[in-house]
């Protein structure tokens, strides 16, 4: 009896020894392809709980078990898995992720992501700031190519006449429209309005903008 319990404790002893023996500690650095060293790089175990992040240094440690692997990414970079085999110091390279952004235009009443293959002109604050305007289409004058603004009287409050390369209509009318933060609005709210409220106008030019 007294030798099967020792058997049995010597076999328990075993196993546990064997389990530590199967977990280990990996340490390794995470580095850009030009070698500057990654910081919030997150390392994690695949298939398992385990992660970490890369400290200011790129270095980092953790606890893995035989045959394991890693998953290692970081945003702006591809993600990289790495068999861990017997190494227990990895050098860890992540290659930049360089994708083309999708062209991006904000029309005033839309945000496009498509490709642009119309003209438009956009004046910011800062183009017209410093300039004695009375109202914000007099600042476009001279900002955008191809557009006229007549004023018919010298009163500041008149409400200006717009052209954008000549008058071409042939069903519709010359008059552009106003869209003002998403909502179509009349040329009269455009012209009371303070021109240096104004963060930025975008003229579309041609027969994309409808």
């Amino acid at each position: 009896m007294k030798g099967k319990l020792l058997s049995t404790m010597f076999a328990v002893a075993c196993a546990t020894s064997m389990s530590y023996a199967q977990t280990r500690e990996v340490s390794g650095v995470v580095t850009s392809s030009d070698g500057t060293p990654i910081n919030g790089a997150s390392i994690s175990v695949v298939g398992a709980n385990t992660a970490t992040q890369s400290d200011a240094s790129g270095r980092f440690k953790i606890s893995v078990s035989s045959g394991a692997s890693l998953n290692v990414s970081y945003i702006g970079y591809t993600a990289q898995r790495v068999s861990i085999g017997n190494s227990t110091n990895l050098s860890i390279v992540l290659a930049s992720d360089n994708q083309t952004l999708e062209e991006v235009v904000v029309v005033g009443y839309a945000v496009s992501n498509k490709s642009v293959v119309g003209s438009f002109s956009r004046v910011s604050a800062k183009d017209i700031e410093g300039r004695p305007n009375a109202n914000a289409l007099e600042a476009l004058q001279g900002k955008v190519p191809g557009l006229q603004v007549f004023t018919s009287t010298g009163e500041p409050s008149a409400t200006q006449s717009v052209r954008l390369n000549g008058v071409g209509s042939i069903n519709g009318g010359t008059t552009p429209l106003y869209v003002l933060d998403g909502i179509p609005v009349a040329d009269g709210s455009i012209v009371s309005m303070n021109p240096n409220d104004f963060e930025s106008v975008t003229v579309l030019k041609d027969a994309s903008a409808t």
